[in-house]
């Protein structure tokens, strides 16, 4: 009863936090006109990536190797394409990623585009979840994720609840302002990577987390979505040429100790040993990463 309680608890907490921190705005355009005149007027980005020095010793750094995992616990690392996922389970290297294929013709239009006619514009059209299992596209209508906002945030393997805050994400409803955001972020990488290439360093490298699952693995993307995207549809151009990215393990889910997770502890998981989520369930969020 008492944890029944708890749980309702933080459903009703959080339902008020959304109240209090969000405008009616954000999970439409998630401020995207504070963004606009930066993506549109200034050389920041470029002008910090022209002064990085590249990384040292790069033929020396290794793939993922699942049986010697600790040794890449502060280091960069290389990670197969076909194993990169965005953090609600969607494989970034694949022509249904809204991110990657809206890159892939932005390449191919030499940055043209008709906003109504891009990728990411149908795609915001059409994936319109309304619950947070949907984001994950689980067919079990009966998984607690059901029950939760599609702008939650709540990975079992991390939390123990449902967090406060949440997230505007890469689904529909957007306004065409939020799509305009994207697309001048993708053409401002594309600009970037044409002229430096990929050029990551110890303060600033596309970061995540690694899911086990037997002898296969995926990387979530928690920072680099868009630059993993853009980098990719270079690679399929067959304007960048490598085949393994180079990045690190989030520093946070270092510290929390939350940088590798194995499915073989599922019960060890925060929410699954507090007991708001079902081993069942959880297992099933997570295999949606391995679809």
């Amino acid at each position: 009863m008492i944890q029944k309680l708890l749980f309702i608890n933080n459903r009703f907490c959080n339902y008020l936090f959304k109240l209090l921190k969000y405008d009616k705005d954000f999970f439409s355009s998630a401020n995207a006109q504070k963004y606009i005149f930066a993506l549109k007027y200034t050389n920041k980005t470029n002008d910090i990536i022209s002064k990085r020095e590249p990384i040292k010793n790069l033929a020396d750094i290794k793939k993922i190797n699942l049986s010697s995992l600790n040794d890449l616990y502060d280091n960069f690392f290389k990670v197969d394409i076909n194993k990169i996922c965005s953090d609600t389970g969607r494989k970034i290297y694949d022509e249904k990623f809204p991110l990657f294929k809206t890159s892939i013709e932005l390449i191919e239009n030499k940055l043209n585009y008709d906003l109504d006619k891009t990728f990411i514009y149908q795609f915001l059209k059409s994936f319109v979840p309304k619950n947070y299992a949907e984001v994950f596209r689980l067919k079990n209508n009966k998984n607690i994720l059901s029950s939760l906002s599609q702008h939650s945030k709540f990975y079992p393997w991390m939390h123990s609840l449902p967090q406060r805050h949440q997230f505007a994400g890469l689904f529909g409803f957007k306004k065409d302002i939020f799509v305009e955001m994207i697309i001048l972020k993708l053409i401002n990488l594309i600009h970037s990577f044409n002229k430096f290439s990929f050029i990551p360093n110890a303060n600033d490298s596309i970061m995540g987390y690694l899911m086990i699952k037997k002898n296969d693995y995926r990387f979530v993307i928690t920072a680099g979505t868009h630059r993993t995207s853009v980098f990719l549809s270079m690679y399929e151009k067959k304007i960048l040429d490598i085949e393994n990215l180079i990045m690190k393990f989030d520093n946070y889910r270092i510290d929390k100790q939350y940088y590798i997770i194995d499915i073989n502890k599922i019960n060890l998981w925060p929410a699954v040993k507090k007991g708001y989520i079902s081993r069942e369930e959880a297992a099933e969020q997570f295999n949606s990463y391995f679809l």
